[in-house]
């Protein structure tokens, strides 16, 4: 028997086996043509390719695992620097909290040196007083006079409104000069306030030896401010004030005296407790 044969044709497949065929024929006596067809079939293998795709895939594992590794490195690091910034944050927090308790400690204790308040348990009322100031004469006897400024209140009860500071003045030896004044004025900033004079009293002396023809009157007297009159003083940039013919001038010191007092004003119930509680101090030191 003899037969033809044609070479191998590649068959498509899906799969990952490759698939190879050919035709044989073979002729016979009655002219029947027989084919027969032969397959090879190889079963793909990992071909190179899929083996460098791997090796590629394996290194980006090891280079992705040291990338985490740094950024863990990094976190920690972090967090420790975030642990350290708290810990400063709040040792700075207490420190300006002992800042701010000293001073304000400091402010407690200025102001006292300007402005005293004492609480009567009896009527219920808080007095505050500025400490007896110089008054700075600038025309006129220029020796032996003072004022100070007095509030008392029994605490929110009354708007700011109705309120009123004392001015309360005195002189040693001044002869006299303000029996005739009737008035107070203070000039600011262009603008003018007058109050009237009350409480006048003078207690006369005389001299003696060779001067006993010399009066020698100490004199004192008041004049009442609004909280709106004092609110301008110590607003105003220069203060000038005029009693009679004597005129004389507010200084720096004086005018921090009346923010002072301005404050304990506008702060009564605070003002109220410090003396409440300084007078309890006092009467359990004075118990002991």
């Amino acid at each position: 028997m003899t037969h033809i044969k044609l070479p191998y044709c590649p068959l498509e497949t899906n799969g990952p086996c490759k698939a190879m065929a050919r035709v044989r024929f073979f002729p016979t006596a009655c002219s029947t043509i027989f084919v027969a067809i032969a397959l090879t079939l190889a079963c793909a293998t990992p071909s190179l390719a899929d083996d460098v795709t791997l090796d590629q895939l394996r290194q980006e594992n090891v280079t992705l695992r040291a990338r985490v590794r740094k950024l863990q490195m990094q976190v920690k690091n972090l967090t420790e620097k975030v642990e350290a910034l708290q810990s400063q944050k709040q040792q700075a927090e207490t420190h300006a909290q002992g800042l701010v308790a000293r001073h304000r400690a400091v402010a407690a204790e200025a102001e006292a040196h300007f402005v005293t308040c004492g609480h009567e348990a009896d009527s219920g009322v808080t007095t505050c007083r500025t400490k007896w100031m110089p008054l700075m004469v600038t025309h006129g006897r220029k020796r032996h006079h003072w004022f100070r400024l007095v509030h008392a209140h029994s605490g929110n009860d009354a708007p700011e409104s109705e309120r009123h500071v004392t001015v309360e003045f005195k002189t040693r030896a001044s002869g006299g000069i303000y029996r005739s004044v009737s008035s107070l004025r203070l000039d600011l900033d262009g603008e003018s306030i007058t109050r009237p004079i009350q409480d006048y009293q003078a207690l006369r002396r005389s001299g003696s030896g060779s001067r006993t023809k010399l009066r020698r009157d100490n004199e004192s007297f008041t004049a009442a401010l609004s909280v709106e009159d004092l609110s301008r003083v110590v607003q105003g940039s220069s203060v000038e004030g005029r009693l009679g013919a004597v005129r004389f001038d507010i200084s720096a010191d004086q005018i921090h005296a009346c923010k002072v007092m301005l404050r304990k004003i506008r702060q009564p119930a605070r003002s109220t407790g410090d003396a409440r509680l300084r007078g309890v101090a006092q009467s359990l030191h004075s118990r002991s």
